[in-house]
């Protein structure tokens, strides 16, 4: 009777281990689902709130492309315009490089190279490094802007937007200005600052100045800035109330983020830093809506290269490619390099466990003329 209670015993020990093995191995099985579903759902999260953002920042910019105060450089069937008379001064001495202190022109870009529709792009693991080849851009000028060259990762098209600076307050000229002058009466100062790149507008042209001094208490703003040509004279004569307001340049592009991975960037020319808006934005095409002919319907969308005025432009097309944070495992890794369509290019991407998706929109100029 003993030895069979102690084989009953055994056997229920053992009985025992088989059943706690295997709730234990489908409690580990469930842990693990659940802790890839949440990697899974929190990458999802992350695409879509950066996706979210970069076309948001970049989408705002593009809306106001050419607006300068009450008038636009892009607004090319106005009567003035089809008078003959130049719609955008720019007194400005150019820049170093050819993109800078350039207020004639609402937009400009690169196209990358060999990503021409039908093209093909590559994006590189981590750490990526940024291009010093400017041939690798096309644009109708040439290659990529000196002021970019080992900014931007190659693959990636840029965009460029001048406008007046957002939501800033226009100030107002309460005297006449004639051509030859270089002092404006206004009204008040308001947050004008000296060395600041402005312009003036009547509603029917406009001139880009640089800020010289400027008078609070006299109420004075002086147009010969030290980077101003023509001692000040800004071209046209201004009568009131003629709107003031700092103007900017900003270019959007991709470049190397703090994490050493792809992210979207923009650099201000009226600060003249290069900042990092959106991480793991790994690639960004676009395509630009012309319009050469009233009514402002758009004919095509070409590359940057092909477009021939880009006071033409009424609206741009934008694919980004957003990839979940570096370091967490997403997805299985795939038996081969993903491929995605971005405008038509397609674009290749490492065999990881990071997830992707392409966010694009098309962005009507608000600035353009019906």
């Amino acid at each position: 009777m003993r030895r069979r209670h102690i084989g009953l015993t055994m056997i229920e020990m053992l009985i025992a281990i088989v059943l706690a093995t295997v709730v234990l191995g489908a409690a580990v099985s469930l842990f693990l689902a659940n802790k890839n579903t949440s990697s899974t759902t929190a990458a999802m999260s992350a695409i879509s709130d950066n996706g979210r953002v970069a076309l948001s920042f970049i989408g705002e910019s593009v809306r106001s492309g050419g607006y300068m105060a009450c008038n636009a450089t892009n607004d090319i069937r106005s009567a003035v315009a089809a008078a003959g008379v130049t719609r955008q001064l720019n007194i400005l001495q150019a820049g170093a490089t050819p993109v800078q202190r350039n207020y004639t022109e609402a937009f400009g870009g690169y196209e990358a190279g060999n990503t021409a529709v039908p093209g093909v792009a590559t994006v590189l693991p981590p750490p990526v490094a940024a291009d010093g080849n400017a041939g690798d851009w096309l644009s109708g000028a040439g290659g990529l802007d000196g002021l970019l060259v080992g900014q931007v990762v190659k693959g990636s098209d840029v965009l460029v937007v001048r406008q007046s600076v957002p939501q800033d307050i226009p100030v107002y000229s309460n005297a006449n200005y004639n051509a030859g002058q270089n002092v404006i009466s206004v009204y008040s100062v308001g947050n004008l600052q000296p060395g600041q790149y402005a312009v003036i507008s009547d509603c029917s042209v406009s001139t880009a100045f640089q800020i010289g001094a400027v008078n609070g208490g006299a109420n004075t703003i002086s147009t010969a800035g030290a980077l101003d040509q023509f001692g000040g004279n800004l071209q046209w004569s201004y009568g009131p109330p003629a709107a003031i307001t700092p103007v900017d340049m900003a270019i959007y592009y991709i470049g190397v983020g703090r994490d050493n991975d792809s992210a979207l960037f923009v650099y201000h020319e009226s600060t003249g830093l290069f900042q990092e808006l959106v991480p793991d934005v790994e690639n960004m095409q676009v395509l630009f809506g012309v319009a050469p002919t009233t009514p402002n319907q758009v004919t095509e969308y070409v590359q940057a290269q092909r477009v021939v005025d880009f006071n033409q432009v009424v609206s741009v097309k934008v694919a980004l490619l957003v990839a979940s944070p570096v370091g967490a495992a997403a997805v299985p890794i795939p038996a081969a390099a993903p491929t995605y369509n971005l405008l038509g290019v397609v674009v290749t991407v490492p065999a990881d466990t990071r997830l992707r998706k392409v966010f694009e929109s098309t962005i009507t100029v608000r600035s353009a003329a019906l």
